[in-house]
């Protein structure tokens, strides 16, 4: 996902893929001219009210406190079991709720440290197959963000994904804490929301650095008004907690988990707290849970640049390519236009007008998934025309921006887990932005964009919940992990990172561009089938190709 959100790259293609179906055929800030405290265009080559659902049981709960240092993922304080009985030995209420599937929720606890305090409710949902009645068990899917909706995310590959598993699994999903019906983080109106997506600064301007940092404040001072004590405890650690009840709810004595993106993050902290507690864990588009928030800006930024050349090498050998007819020629017109946006953003039909900012998001969209490059090859001729509708459509689809002007709670959430999961790598918004006017070097379209990404969370009104560092998976069973080589949001360095770390995870490579790789390629859905099904580990050093 890119935004002005410190994302790590959300699993949206599928839904990006249905909005191109019906909308092209018929996240953020600034990109790739680079601004004047840098120099050059160094491309590579190609190769997440008050309460906001929290439910009062017997006090008020904690009050955040910035004093103590927070915990790595090595460092997390455990859990007594024996606090949570309540939790982990409730009856889950199936119902259904839309064709083929059926919800309930799960009941978990706002704060683990003080259980007994406040309790929230979490959205769960699953696809339902009356064909086939007694199965393994579940799989337990995460889509990424942080934000994501598993539950939009089970309506739209959870028959795919059942069929892939031979119909083994129920496959379940939920809202994590914080996120669409799980008790939602919720922050700014949908003008200010507007705002805060398309809102660029360049690093030599004070003066819109300085309008950052008071848009970056009026968003957090409304994630403490309108979420409260939530924004408190909507980190990564909780949510693998829950995810232990949740297992235990449906009734598995070991979990099967297949995580996208930050959900590999999920699934790496759910084998450093509960490493035996799993049977099976796939981690596709793994995040490294190691790096900083500069550090994961910096690969980001570098991982979309390189496959905005793929896709630059690819539309040139089009018919009919936007860029032009060479690499050198689209590098500069793109680079050109995205700098005059700065001065003359494209108004749009609605009023509103595509940002430098915005057309940066729009253009990272399809990286997400190669066979969408159509969509922004077509979304740039029209732009380029004067007609911003199918960018603006590409934007509006990442940042959850819906057709009435409101949003889901998709940005809020990425920002205030993100910054639960990570203090902020910077002490101020000018030092930020210098690091992202450096990153812009070498990454002059999304630089600046992701730079300006680390920014929200300085400020912030909760403290960090966990620091930076490596997890373990200390007696857990092979965990496999899953990198494509040119992944634009979680690069392949990241899974090579997480795949050490956890003692027991096992590497596969895919050769292609792209966001992820599960339902993507024959070849790694093969593997990944027979290691959830089966648990035949694949072999040391698998790879597979793009298709």
């Amino acid at each position: 996902m890119v935004s002005r959100s410190r994302s790590l790259g959300i699993g949206v293609s599928l839904v990006v893929v249905a909005a191109l179906a019906s909308g092209c055929t018929s996240g953020a800030h600034s990109p790739n001219s680079t601004p004047s405290t840098t120099a050059g265009s160094s491309r590579p080559a190609s190769s997440d009210t008050a309460t906001s659902g929290v439910q009062a049981t017997t006090s008020s709960g904690p009050t955040a406190s910035g004093e103590s240092t927070p915990p790595t993922p090595l460092e997390l304080p455990a859990v007594d079991p024996a606090t949570l009985k309540t939790y982990y030995g409730q009856k889950l209420a199936w119902s259904e709720c839309d064709i083929g599937y059926e919800c309930a929720k799960l009941r978990v606890p706002l704060d683990y440290e003080n259980p007994n305090a406040a309790e929230i409710s979490l959205q769960l949902i699953r696809y339902v197959d009356q064909v086939k009645k007694k199965r393994v068990g579940s799989v337990v899917l995460n889509p990424g963000g942080p934000g994501g909706s598993g539950v939009d995310f089970v309506k739209s590959a959870g028959k795919a994904v059942a069929r892939n598993l031979n119909d083994e699994f129920n496959v379940v999903s939920f809202d994590p804490r914080g996120v669409g019906a799980s008790a939602p983080v919720r922050c700014v109106s949908g003008a200010a929301e507007d705002a805060f997506v398309s809102y660029f600064a360049n690093p030599s301007n004070p003066a819109q650095v300085a309008q950052l940092g008071a848009l970056n404040t009026s968003f957090s001072q409304g994630c403490k008004a309108k979420s409260g004590k939530l924004i408190g405890h909507v980190g990564t650690a909780d949510t693998a907690r829950d995810l232990d009840i949740l297992r235990a709810a449906l009734g598995d004595k070991k979990l099967t988990y297949i995580g996208e993106s930050y959900g590999t993050l999920l699934g790496a902290i759910y084998a450093q707290l509960f490493p035996k507690n799993i049977r099976a864990m796939v981690l596709d588009g793994a995040v490294d849970p190691t790096l900083t928030d500069a550090e994961a800006g910096a690969g980001q930024a570098k991982g979309f640049e390189t496959d905005l050349a793929s896709f630059i090498a690819w539309c040139v050998k089009q018919k009919s390519c936007a860029l032009g007819s060479s690499v050198a020629d689209a590098e500069t017109k793109l680079d050109r236009w995205l700098a005059g946006l700065e001065t003359k953003p494209l108004a749009t039909s609605d009023g509103r007008q595509l940002t430098r900012t915005l057309a940066t998001t729009a253009i990272a969209v399809p990286l997400y998934d190669p066979t969408t490059w159509f969509a922004l090859n077509t979304g740039l001729q029209l732009a380029f025309g004067g007609n911003a509708k199918v960018l603006m459509l590409l934007a509006d689809t990442l940042n959850g921006r819906q057709a009435d002007g409101s949003y889901t709670n998709m940005i809020e959430a990425n920002v205030a887990i993100n910054c639960a999961d990570r203090p902020a790598a910077f002490a101020s918004i000018d030092d930020a932005m210098a690091a992202a006017a450096e990153a812009a070097k070498t990454a002059p379209t999304f630089g600046i964009v992701l730079g300006a990404g680390n920014t929200p969370c300085i400020g912030w009104p909760a403290p960090a919940e966990m620091a930076p560092g490596p997890v373990r998976a200390d007696g857990a069973p092979p965990i496999v992990v899953i990198g494509n080589l040119r992944d634009p949001a979680t690069p392949y360095a990241w899974a090579e990172s997480l795949a050490r770390q956890l003692a027991s995870g096992v590497l596969v490579t895919r050769d292609a561009d792209g966001h992820t790789a599960y339902l993507r390629s024959d070849c790694v859905d093969t593997l990944v089938t027979a290691y959830v099904v089966d648990l035949k580990v694949p072999p040391p050093g698998a790879s597979c190709p793009a298709s």
